[in-house]
């Protein structure tokens, strides 16, 4: 039987790893200078970045001040619905290739370059409007808010099958 826990996904392991790199810093080094004893901290930080480990969330704060970097730099989660949140996700976004920059006036702007997203802001786009219109109530406008998850596995088969999933 296996003894380690593994993550679901590899974020936390792939974002330690990146920003090792750029600070450019050994596994080794990264552990001690986050407080792991010198015979251990190679190990720990090998096994966090090869996904075979989940971080407790002390060992996290301790690995993200050691890289210099806020903990929810390293995790897959947004801390607060504020524009520092909002930033973070946008890289995010940036990193995975759903987002491009265009600069139109002096502003800049984004482009959503997943097909799924793209179409979903357009749907997003028409009920919203039904709600200014009141076409639909502020409930059924939240309903279907709170069923996306119920509909992606329409939004993917489409987006996958390259045809408009809304018009």
């Amino acid at each position: 039987m296996n003894k380690f826990k593994f993550v679901k996904n590899g974020y936390v392991g792939h974002m330690i790893w990146r920003i090792r790199n750029i600070r450019g810093m050994t596994e080794k080094e990264l552990g001690i200078k986050a407080g792991f004893s010198r015979f251990t901290a190679e190990r720990k930080i090998t096994l966090c970045e090869n996904k075979r480990k989940i971080l407790k969330n002390k060992d996290m704060q301790k690995i993200a001040k050691a890289l210099n970097v806020h903990p929810f730099v390293l995790r897959n989660e947004l801390p607060s619905h504020d524009e520092l949140s909002a930033i973070y996700m946008l890289f995010n976004l940036h990193e995975r290739t759903c987002i491009n920059f265009h600069k139109f006036n002096g502003d800049v702007y984004i482009k959503f370059t997943s097909i799924f997203i793209s179409e979903f802001l357009k749907e997003w786009d028409v009920k919203f409007n039904q709600l200014n219109k009141k076409e639909i109530s502020y409930e059924e406008y939240v309903k279907w808010i709170i069923g996306l998850p119920y509909r992606m596995p329409y939004y993917l088969l489409y987006a996958q099958s390259g045809n408009p999933l809304y018009y």
